[in-house]
């Protein structure tokens, strides 16, 4: 690829789409006779337009976007396991970018080999193993599994599921999932969301985690990271979250540190924790491999300093 060329759709990636997780932009340019001829996927029309524009802004040739596939016309899909890596590539050993909790709708674009190109429901692009994949079952998942849940043939359904309810009786709820399994389940690890919701049903729900192992990308018990627990702690009570720490601290509204309340969100550098009020909190620690407790308060045992310096902002969801 020739320097203009490259420089053009370089400034377009950077201008247009400067978020991979959120929005592919792989394209490639070269002059064959005549024209510049485009090549590769982007995941809107509007990215394939903003391309041709720039580039016609440099060459003196028209510009062939025929071979630019766009990602915008989805089929719709579900997970069929517990919990589905995401990979940054068509590979098991890419880096995982987040995960897919079992019955999550899903979009679902190209293949490479046995892989699928997908859409989380937080928006972000990845790959998946095809076979993990299935058509999802047209129900109102109203509700959500606030803890892991053994169903069935000894399968482990991960907290943050959503379901339909479609019965309860003594203890016990009927519940179908968009994979069209029905399970019976304790009514205690199921709930619909309430309106009066509070941030002490967060921290609740994120300190089911404590002792969790630390996995980058991760989404459940069997591994969450520092923003995936946000995101699960606050879907259980009917907030979708975004999913990484710097896209997390752009939601509610700033507050003191001073005046912290169980559910509010703490801030550094890469990272983010939930606050249990006052001065404690819970948190995905990478350094610590676990999901722990800990404390901005240097005279509180469990004291965290880098995090007590490092702090940034403190927001307010609920």
């Amino acid at each position: 690829m020739t320097d203009d060329l490259s420089l053009a759709l370089s400034y377009c990636e950077a201008t247009a789409a400067p978020d991979d997780r959120i929005a592919c932009f792989d394209v490639e340019a070269s002059r064959r006779g005549d024209v510049v001829r485009l090549s590769g996927t982007v995941s809107s029309h509007d990215l394939r337009r903003r391309a041709v524009e720039v580039l016609s802004q440099v060459s003196d040739r028209p510009v062939d976007a025929s071979g630019v596939a766009v990602l915008s016309r989805g089929e719709e899909r579900t997970v069929s396991v517990p919990c589905a890596a995401v990979r940054k590539a068509p590979d098991s050993d890419a880096e995982r970018v987040t995960s897919a909790l079992y019955g999550a709708t899903l979009g679902a674009y190209d293949r490479e080999g046995d892989w699928r190109r997908i859409r989380t429901p937080c928006g972000y692009l990845g790959w998946v193993e095809e076979d993990i994949l299935s058509i999802p079952t047209s129900i109102a998942p109203v509700a959500v599994l606030t803890r892991p849940v053994t169903a069935g043939s000894g399968t482990t359904l991960p907290a943050g599921a959503d379901c339909a309810i479609h019965g309860r009786e003594g203890g016990e709820a009927t519940v179908v999932f968009r994979t069209g399994r029905e399970a019976t389940l304790p009514t205690d690890s199921v709930t619909v969301p309430r309106a009066d919701a509070t941030g002490a049903d967060v921290v609740t729900t994120a300190e089911s985690f404590l002792g969790t192992e630390y996995r980058w990308g991760g989404m459940s018990h069997e591994g969450i990271d520092c923003s995936g627990l946000v995101w699960i702690a606050y879907r259980t009570v009917g907030i979708t979250m975004p999913r990484d720490a710097d896209q997390q601290r752009a939601m509610g509204r700033e507050v003191d540190r001073g005046a912290l309340r169980p559910g509010d969100l703490l801030f550094s550098p890469g990272h983010v924790a939930i606050s249990r009020g006052g001065s404690s909190f819970v948190h995905a620690r990478g350094s610590a491999g676990t999901v722990v407790v800990n404390d901005l308060d240097p005279d509180e045992e469990g004291y965290l300093a880098d995090l007590d310096e490092g702090f940034e902002r403190a927001t307010r969801v609920l």
